[in-house]
């Protein structure tokens, strides 16, 4: 699979996810549904990716990542569609839960095949436009549902995901040559212990609580602490994705040149230091408000690829599981940073939720400081057992 094909695929998945939140006014009075009810659609792809992804990362390892990147793909096509011709809230929340188990199986096989697939030595950029097609989701595809729904209505938003997944699916499945094929495993993939799982992602887990804890409630902290106008908002937050963009990329040349691990700890870091900034300069003028979110998101998103680079080296035999578990780590991050923000926030303002997750992030760094630990085959092992 070619960086190009990845980013396509990764787009398309990332737009299913992000559209839901701009969707969800309309979803709510045309089902004629609370918006809190309406809001559980997006924990409810979270909670199917969550708990699909090391079940499909385990499959991907042990039959071969294309063949579960195909029947995921074609389940997510199926759910989507599933979404837009839902007539009521149970049938609606569970065609959302298909979309996040599918999408589970995606994303983790997408980076299995790209990585594989890429030139040596340049495998990091690789990855890094690979996950740039899940932000560039999150700055292009949900704002593009956001304005077909007024013509299309939020169903064929949803239809159009389904679509454009399917035609994702005819494009990997008609894939031949030019790239360096990633067969189903000819033993058993090397088992890595639980212990050893949830250490090697806990440290995501952290960063995306740290991250995503605060972009959640961004717009709030910018409208409110900041005092700034809408249109002020919108150019803060449109700053924040070009950077968040940019600081991905950025990772590539960054993890390919040094040791990935390093990229990691800098990243994370960097996150601490630069979410007490925020604390302070939202409370000051627009200039200073953009130049600290610039720096966060670039310096920030550049620990995601490295990480998942380190996964890579360090667990070869069990890939497509680290890189599942790995994706579930960001997705449980999120909903507790999104959890923990919603409490803070109750009793005090944004500066001190930023500095609270900036606490989180250097927790993260100093947990990915230490060595992952590693595994290996046992001894009386054999080709083909």
């Amino acid at each position: 699979m070619t960086r190009s094909q990845g980013w396509v695929a990764l787009f398309v998945v990332g737009s299913g996810l992000f559209v839901a939140s701009p969707l969800l006014a309309s979803v709510a009075e045309d089902l004629a549904i609370g918006a809190g009810a309406a809001g559980w659609l997006v924990t409810a792809f979270a909670v199917g990716y969550i708990v699909g992804g090391p079940i499909l990362g385990a499959l991907a390892d042990r039959h071969g990542p294309r063949r579960v990147l195909l029947g995921a793909l074609f389940l997510f096509a199926i759910a989507n569609l599933a979404t837009g011709l839902a007539s009521s809230l149970f049938p609606l929340f569970l065609s959302r839960v298909a979309a996040g188990l599918a999408a589970s199986g995606v994303t983790p096989c997408v980076y299995a095949l790209v990585s594989a697939s890429a030139p040596d030595g340049r495998r990091a950029r690789w990855l890094a436009v690979t996950t740039a097609g899940m932000l560039s989701a999150l700055a292009a595809g949900a704002p593009a549902g956001a304005l077909l729904e007024p013509t299309i209505g939020w169903r064929g938003v949803f239809v159009g995901v389904g679509l454009l997944a399917a035609a994702v699916l005819v494009l990997c499945r008609s894939e031949r040559g030019g790239t360096r094929p990633v067969p189903a495993t000819a033993r058993p993939p090397i088992p890595v212990p639980l212990g050893h799982r949830v250490r090697a992602v806990g440290t995501t887990t952290l960063w995306a609580a740290a991250l995503y804890g605060l972009y959640t409630y961004l717009g709030v902290g910018l409208a409110h602490s900041a005092g700034l106008a809408p249109g002020a908002v919108a150019v803060a937050l449109a700053g924040y994705g070009v950077a968040a963009v940019a600081g991905n990329l950025s990772a590539g040349a960054l993890a390919d040149r040094y040791e990935p691990s390093r990229v990691a700890v800098a990243s994370l870091a960097a996150l601490a230091a630069l979410a007490v900034a925020l604390g302070f300069a939202i409370q000051g003028d627009l200039v200073w408000v953009v130049l600290v979110l610039g720096l966060l998101a670039g310096s920030a998103y550049p620990y995601f690829t490295a990480h998942q680079l380190r996964l890579l080296a360090t667990y070869p035999d069990a890939s497509a599981t680290l890189l599942a578990w790995n994706n579930a780590a960001l997705y449980v991050g999120i909903l507790a940073g999104s959890a923990l923000g919603a409490q803070i926030l109750t009793v005090t303002g944004f500066s001190e939720l930023a500095w609270l997750l900036s606490a989180v992030a250097a927790a993260g760094a100093l947990a990915s400081a230490r060595p992952l630990p590693p595994v290996r085959r046992p001894v009386n092992a054999r080709e083909g057992s």
